[in-house]
């Protein structure tokens, strides 16, 4: 809401027509299309009603569908990050009994080298 009533106080007379905002405008080149399509008012009223109450994501979060695409789109996510994780930071046993860790900035880049001893338990 604030950034549509930004967009209203400050451009109106560009981006507001009779039938609400038109299609497209670009701030940064001073453009604004002459088209308006009410396609687009509708996404608009739903946007703003989950902003005021968030029930439109509380409704869409009931659905099993949701629920189960959620659930692995994280499960996804934490195995990609545990991947990544495992080759940025790499820790083993030396021979002499020292722990040696190497952790990598990036996948491209040297590591850092540290050896040590185990902390006792």
């Amino acid at each position: 809401m604030p950034t549509l009533r930004y967009f209203y106080d400050q451009y109106r007379t560009n981006i507001w027509t009779g039938y609400g905002f038109r299609d497209a405008f670009n701030l940064t080149a001073n453009w604004w299309d002459t088209d308006v399509l009410g396609l687009d008012q509708g996404p608009i009223l739903v946007m703003l009603e989950n902003y005021r109450t968030q029930n439109v994501w509380r409704r869409f979060m009931l659905a099993p569908e949701a629920q189960r695409g959620l659930v692995r789109t994280i499960y996804e996510e934490a195995l990609r990050l545990d991947r990544l994780v495992h080759s940025l930071l790499q820790v083993s046993r030396l021979d002499s009994g020292m722990v040696q860790i190497n952790i990598c900035a990036s996948l491209r880049s040297k590591c850092l080298s540290v050896s040590g001893w185990p902390r006792s338990p």
